[in-house]
């Protein structure tokens, strides 16, 4: 909720900034608005310890046609450091997992960037696969919409 949007944010930086991350076009507002907007764009699951937060997972529904099924994708996972290794990455992914069947969905799936992360998850995940993720963005983004017809 948005009683918590502070340290979300602040972890949230926390996460670009680990992963070297550039924050000039993160907007707290923009953030906001599509957290808990008229339109939420993604869900996101906090974690608390003696009534602080401690970690956060965001993510959203997606589609995997070579299942013919519906999941969810963990956009972020992010556990402070004082934090870590006492279980709060695991709690928050099964969260995500119930959210995900809970709405009917069948299956989570992430992308990781940094070994620290790669081993973590290897210990949750069932399925690893080698993968080299693409995005185009701004302007890229722009001219390659404007190709379109």
């Amino acid at each position: 909720c948005r009683d918590d949007s502070a340290p979300l944010v602040e972890m949230v930086l926390g996460l670009m900034d680990h992963l070297g991350d550039d924050r000039e076009h993160f907007d707290r507002n923009a953030f906001l608005d599509d957290a808990f907007g008229n339109q939420p764009q993604f869900s996101v699951l906090v974690a608390a310890c003696e009534d602080a937060l401690v970690g956060y997972a965001l993510f959203h529904p997606c589609y995997e046609p070579a299942f013919s099924a519906r999941g969810m994708y963990l956009c972020d996972l992010f556990v402070r450091s004082p934090a870590r290794r006492a279980g709060v990455g695991r709690a928050l992914i099964a969260a995500v997992a119930r959210a995900a069947r809970e709405d009917g969905r069948s299956f989570v799936w992430w992308v990781a960037r940094g070994d620290d992360a790669r081993a973590f998850y290897r210990t949750i995940a069932a399925v690893e696969q080698a993968a080299t993720a693409h995005a185009i963005t701004f302007a890229t983004f722009e001219n390659l919409a404007a190709e379109a017809r």
